[in-house]
């Protein structure tokens, strides 16, 4: 019968512990015997139980694991559901200061933080998340939510401060998924606090605002950091050789040349800055090169010159049109060939904030190629 007893007791220890890890077991372990399960009893009264239910449980909880911040956290989530602010509140404080690493705490109690407008506590334990899991589905799910608040966004991007290993991780996933003027607010708010990203990546986030037809946060974005103090090329059509500026900082509206099979590329100095030349083996037109602009709403003319076309290459073939439109807006849209008489275009009032400029030739060869917008 001792044995017996031994045996039982033992079972019941082991479930108890278990029951951390496997929630499932909690329900098997009597009151008086729980002891790591209290924890996942405590979370599930909070989620579900009632709040006096849910207090008990938690007092009892810190009572017999009164160091870990777990238990606080727990503490602080049931005394602000059952309106004790204030002992809720102080809860919060202590268990913030101590940190911890199971998740399901760490979103509790930034969700109860953010309800508290303790938007520092709930950035902390935001950016606690994004540092052990970076990659987890549900902890970007649970920022996407938590970052809807202005205020949080603003801790939040403080503590990307000289944190590389997950900032860009977390740049990364939030141009994407979050509103853009969110996206732009944080960076912003991160860059204040003295966080530097590489500029290669944000010119690669700013191209795809403009891409979206977004020229003012694609402004804010880029002056941010990389593009204080420089001189926007949004209006700039003229060409720059790659090449030889490659260690620069590329301009969110700088030409791009895409590679293509049987075309090649060539730049050469002129009096009138860097002009362009190619070679096209392929009987279809390609795309020779693109760039985005910001033109203000008017009327301008686009002029096309080359120094030679072969004639099989003529003629070169400019398509403007407006970037980011929503289906449905009339765009307008122009499309040119090379000529020495400029042809004049207009940019719409509403609607049309970024343009794209794209340049595609045929077959054949040319050297010489410059143009300008006036």
């Amino acid at each position: 019968m001792l044995l017996a007893i031994i045996g039982v007791l033992a079972t019941l220890a082991q479930l108890d512990r278990h029951a951390y890890d496997v929630p499932a077991y909690a329900k098997f372990v009597p009151s008086r015997f729980a002891d790591f399960s209290l924890f996942r009893e405590a979370v599930n009264k909070v989620g579900h139980g009632s709040s006096r239910q849910a207090v008990v449980v938690a007092r009892r909880l810190v009572e017999k694991h009164p160091i870990p911040a777990e238990s606080l956290t727990i503490l602080a989530l049931a005394e602000i559901q059952a309106k004790n602010e204030d002992l809720g509140s102080r809860a919060l404080v202590f268990s913030a200061q101590r940190g911890w690493r199971e998740p399901l705490a760490q979103k509790a109690v930034a969700v109860a933080a953010s309800e508290a407008d303790q938007w520092d506590v709930a950035a902390d334990r935001l950016s606690a998340l994004w540092r052990a899991s970076p990659d987890d589905a549900d902890v970007r799910e649970f920022s996407e939510m938590l970052l809807a608040h202005p205020e949080v966004q603003t801790q939040f991007a403080k503590r990307l401060v000289g944190r590389d290993s997950w900032a860009l991780g977390f740049l990364h996933w939030a141009a994407h998924n979050l509103p853009p003027e969110s996206f732009v607010h944080i960076v912003e708010s991160a860059n204040r606090a003295g966080a530097r990203f590489p500029c290669d990546v944000i010119s690669a986030f700013a191209h795809e605002l403009l891409a979206r037809g977004l020229l003012q946060l694609e402004e804010r974005l880029w002056k941010s950091q990389c593009g204080a103090g420089e001189i926007s090329s949004k209006y700039d059509v003229s060409f720059s050789d790659p090449g030889r500026e490659s260690a620069a900082i590329e301009s969110p509206f700088a030409w791009h040349f895409p590679s293509a099979v049987g075309l090649t590329t060539t730049f050469q100095p002129s009096p009138r800055g860097v002009s362009l030349g190619f070679a096209n083996t392929e009987p279809l037109r390609q795309l020779l090169a693109r760039k985005y602009l910001g033109l203000a709403p008017g009327t301008y003319a686009l002029a096309i010159t080359a120094e030679r076309l072969d004639s099989v290459s003529r003629p070169i073939l400019a398509q403007l049109s407006c970037a980011g439109t929503s289906p449905g807006t009339t765009i307008g849209n122009v499309t040119v060939e090379v000529s020495n008489q400029p042809v004049s275009f207009k940019i719409p009032n509403v609607g049309c904030a970024v343009q794209e400029l794209r340049l595609r030739v045929a077959k054949g060869t040319g050297d010489g190629i410059l143009i300008s917008i006036n």
